[in-house]
């Protein structure tokens, strides 16, 4: 909106175009930085796979190499060994979402503080 509100004093010094290269540089580097998340998310989601694949491997392992033929802790030990990958992930992106959003709470702190 503010953009609106000083679109006549950019017209009235004639700043349109650098008013632009501005807006299409602050554009740019919004799209480096998504970009860049968009493949660290990429990274630690294989990485994560690759890790959940060996616990799995190691669980299956245990399974059956096991003298211990009690049906109950192998389903357990399975059910736990499988959905490790999604709770990880889960977790990873809900402690980014508060973190974010901490962010968001920090700016109203520091603005509450400025005097009118």
């Amino acid at each position: 909106m503010s953009t609106v509100n000083g679109l006549s004093v950019i017209r009235s010094y004639n700043l349109q175009e650098d008013f632009i290269k501005e807006q299409m540089k602050k554009v740019d580097r919004n799209k480096q930085i998504r970009i860049t998340k968009d493949g660290l998310e990429g990274w630690f989601a294989q990485r994560l796979s690759l890790l959940s694949f060996v616990v799995n491997m190691a669980a299956i392992a245990f399974c059956l190499l096991s003298d211990n033929k009690n049906s109950s802790l192998v389903g357990l030990l399975m059910t736990y060994a499988l959905t490790l990958n999604e709770d990880i992930l889960n977790f990873m992106f809900c402690y980014a979402y508060v973190e974010t959003n901490m962010v968001s709470y920090e700016r109203i702190l520091n603005f509450m503080e400025i005097e009118p």
